[in-house]
């Protein structure tokens, strides 16, 4: 112990009196920490650590799909998922649950705008969560008449009714219906993510038996004794059936069960561990560079060492005090990053976009970060301190006192490890280098695609009237008239209109329906299939939706008018065959009504979904004739929408106290869809730019300790007459070597990585060509220049002064 207080205070004294180095090691080794430490946290939990339920991994989603395309769609058909239920014998239980928007007020009368789901019968047996509070849902609760009672989230328990313990028992106002508080669950349930309060489906609802319309989650918990090939096997058996029983809207239907996990995570992973490895590689061109700075330390110290052999000091305390400076700064630094990365993950909810990441609200550092901070102290202080004391381990002071020199040479072996380590950072940067200009093209292409509509200073406000107002059409109908006209004559506001399904809003209805005259399903072998969007009349003309052909909605589409529709240019390519669409008439929704409407129009596409999805066949139904149960009025003000939010919801309390509403501008909406892109893009040009500048750093350090090593050798040549010239060209292409077999090297793993790795497949284009070529020229011109200025310091000097170096 007494030995190691010794080391370390020998330590301490060694960085105070290289402070430049010390803060500029212990910054290094913080950021790189903390990056490594915050990811690897996020991956963990995101990617590998299982779901916070009993027996996770026998929980499976359940999926449609459609055999003929290959299409799959993460949603499926209530009805068909009855039949599911009531048929099927591979699992315990199976649920289903979607969400809506309800209306929640408080003791004062003050009304919130919350998100809920409404999940059917198994619940408690699918998912096994236990409440922190109450029970879950008894069976006769999902008969009607008794599915009036809640489950809430421990977050809405917290924030509107301060963490009451008596909650159990006492009812809430949802949509102005009395509800009773039955259970609050625990904030490590989140599913559906968006959910505040979970509230039972009553089995005999008509939307149990809707089967052309799929906006239900499914979930299946397998039989242990059942594999999940056995269970998808049976559940096809079923859809097969259905698909004889109900052509029109399951021909050619499946279904597949895919891992929940998988479901919940998506596609995050790849990229999840691509900058999790892209900061480990950082990571370990730092310490390679730092240990550069301790071998030319080493070099300069070589008296001391000898000085200490000669006195007897065995060579494994000079290891063992070569490495106790490493560590002590790997653990300062490695100290201060495990600060800076728990701080970090503590406020990660507040510093990424709302779900932006999946699984977020089971961030937690602690032991798992505690055992990662180790692992890089550990790595960290044996690469800075590995090289530097194999070296003064085999320091001999026989040969330093009989030559009187001043720095030991390095072996061949060890030269061409520090070249294989020097061509692997070169490499590493070549990689990060290429992901990113990979990151910069998607993001490129992002902002640039083409939405079919106008999105300047538009912001939507969802709304969702309580139930007195949505039980006959043409009351509902009036009801959105009357906000979309109280709002319009509001200051600041330029235009208004509604749809219930606002383009990027992420609340699409994909639903069958059939064209007077036609058999699609037939022609097609499969169901015929459209995105509904009940919108006002002036819709096209406020979003700035271009008209193909015919003519939009207007005043005069009424609910006492013949029925009509708007279609897009998608559904005239997908359906008609070159018919003139303006003389077919389609029939949709037959559970809410009976007659076809006529086509009136075509407009141009527009992004509906998402930005990057394709553009599926939409109907645009006037609201005035079959208004949805919920709408978002679109807002287009004269100046910036954030400046009339706050007015707008003042507005709303006093107006429609009875109404909450929810604001989001269509800005913030096209940022959520590039969210994870621009995220990836600035994080791997942030690397690309560290790499860069640490490779930089890793090929002067390397020359700079080569040729401090080699300064005798320099020295005699330049007295034997060997040309300053050739001296230069000798010192620039002994970097050149390891240079253009990392850079090589580099461009081999990115070409492979493009190969195997689907999400960074793109087309490559002509500036990609150009940007990556330039990425290689500059590697090599900075080696150059590296290279050329140690050597121009050298061959400057006249060799009586470098030999006074021996």
């Amino acid at each position: 112990m007494n030995r190691l207080l010794h080391i370390a205070k020998d330590s301490f004294r060694y960085w105070s009196h290289r402070p430049l180095l010390a803060i500029t090691g212990t910054a290094l080794l913080a950021v790189g920490t903390a990056a490594v430490s915050v990811l690897w946290i996020i991956t963990d939990t995101v990617a590998r650590k299982p779901l916070p339920f009993p027996e996770p991994e026998r929980l499976w989603g359940l999926q449609s799909l459609e055999l003929k395309t290959g299409d799959k769609l993460e949603t499926i058909a209530i009805a068909d998922f009855r039949d599911f239920y009531e048929n099927a014998e591979s699992f315990e239980s199976l649920v289903a649950y979607r969400g809506e928007f309800l209306n929640y007020e408080n003791e004062a009368g003050e009304t919130t705008q919350i998100f809920a789901s409404r999940v059917t019968e198994g619940f408690e047996e699918v998912f096994q969560v236990k409440p922190l509070l109450g029970s879950l849902f008894a069976s006769e609760q999902f008969h009607f008449g008794n599915e009036n009672v809640a489950l809430i989230s421990q977050d809405f328990w917290s924030i509107h009714l301060g963490n009451d313990p008596d909650v159990i028992g006492k009812s809430i106002r949802f949509d102005k219906n009395m509800y009773q508080i039955i259970g609050v669950l625990p904030s490590t349930y989140k599913e559906p993510a968006f959910a505040e309060v979970w509230m039972p489906f009553p089995n005999g609802s008509p939307e149990y038996f809707v089967r052309d319309s799929r906006y239900w989650n499914g979930v299946g918990r397998l039989r242990s004794d059942v594999s999940s090939e056995q269970a998808e096997a049976e559940l096809r058996r079923i859809a097969q059936s259905l698909e004889e029983d109900f052509p029109r809207s399951n021909r050619n239907r499946s279904v597949l069960i895919v891992p929940l996990q998988e479901i919940l995570v998506g596609d995050i992973q790849t990229p999840l561990y691509l900058m999790l490895g892209s900061i480990a590689l950082v990571m370990f061109a730092t310490c390679f560079n730092l240990a550069n700075l301790q071998m030319m330390s080493g070099l300069q110290r070589r008296q001391e060492m000898s000085a200490r052999l000669a006195l007897g000091e065995p060579n494994h305390l000079l290891v063992m005090r070569s490495m106790g400076e490493a560590f002590f700064l790997s653990l300062v630094g490695c100290g201060l990053g495990w600060a800076i990365a728990s701080f970090t993950i503590e406020r990660i909810d507040r510093i990424l976009p709302p779900f932006f990441l999946p699984r977020i609200h089971e961030l937690t550092s602690g032991q798992p970060m505690a055992g990662v901070i180790v692992l890089i102290v550990i790595v960290t202080g044996i690469i800075f301190g590995g090289i530097p004391a194999s070296h003064a381990l085999r320091a001999s002071v026989f040969q330093s006192l009989k030559s009187g020199q001043t720095r030991h040479s390095l072996s061949t072996r060890e030269k061409r490890m520090r070249n294989a380590l020097l061509a692997l950072q070169i490499g590493v940067s070549v990689l990060i280098l290429h992901v990113a200009l990979v990151m910069i093209h998607a993001f490129r292409d992002m902002k640039s695609l083409e939405l079919g509509f106008r999105e300047t200073n538009l912001m939507a406000v969802a709304i969702s009237p309580s139930q007195d107002n949505i039980g006959e059409f043409r009351k509902l109908s009036a009801y959105y008239q009357g906000v979309q006209d109280w709002i319009s004559r509001q200051a600041g506001v330029a235009e208004v209109t509604s749809a219930s399904s606002p383009p990027l809003w992420g609340f699409d209805f994909e639903m069958s329906f059939e064209l007077r005259g036609r058999d699609l399903v037939a022609e097609r072998d499969m169901p015929a299939t459209v995105l509904y969007n009940s919108v006002s009349t002036n819709y096209f003309d406020t979003m700035g939706v271009a008209l193909s052909s015919g003519r939009t909605l207007n005043h005069f589409d009424s609910a006492d008018s013949a029925r009509v529709v708007v279609v897009n240019q998608a559904f005239v390519e997908s359906y008609l065959d070159g018919q003139d669409p303006l003389e077919q008439e389609l029939k949709i929704m037959p559970w809410m009504e009976n007659g076809f409407r006529r086509v009136v129009g075509v407009v141009e596409n527009l992004k509906q979904g998402s930005l990057t999805e394709q553009v599926k066949p939409e109907v645009f139904a006037p609201v005035t004739q079959t208004p949805w149960i919920f709408t978002s009025i679109l807002v287009r003000t004269h100046g910036s929408p954030e400046k009339f939010t706050e007015k707008l919801k003042l507005g709303f309390s006093t107006q429609y106290p009875d109404l909450g509403v929810t604001f989001v501008g269509m800005d913030e909406l096209l940022e959520g869809q590039l969210a994870r892109t621009e995220m990836m893009y600035i994080l791997f040009s942030a690397f690309s730019v560290i790499v860069t500048i640490l490779s930089v750093f890793g090929m002067g350090s390397q020359v700079a300790f080569d040729t401090a090593d080699r300064m005798p050798e320099w020295g005699i040549r330049l007295s034997l007459g060997s040309s300053a010239a050739a001296l230069r060209k000798h010192i620039v292409m002994q970097l050149l070597e390891p240079v253009s077999m990392g850079a090589l090297g580099g461009f081999l793993a990115t070409i492979a990585l493009y190969r195997f790795t689907p999400q960074l497949s793109i087309d490559i284009e002509g500036w990609h060509i150009v940007a990556s070529l330039s990425v290689m020229l500059g590697l090599f011109l900075a080696s150059i220049s590296v290279a050329w200025r140690f050597s121009f310091r050298i061959t400057s000097l006249h060799p009586s002064a470098v030999l006074k170096t021996i």
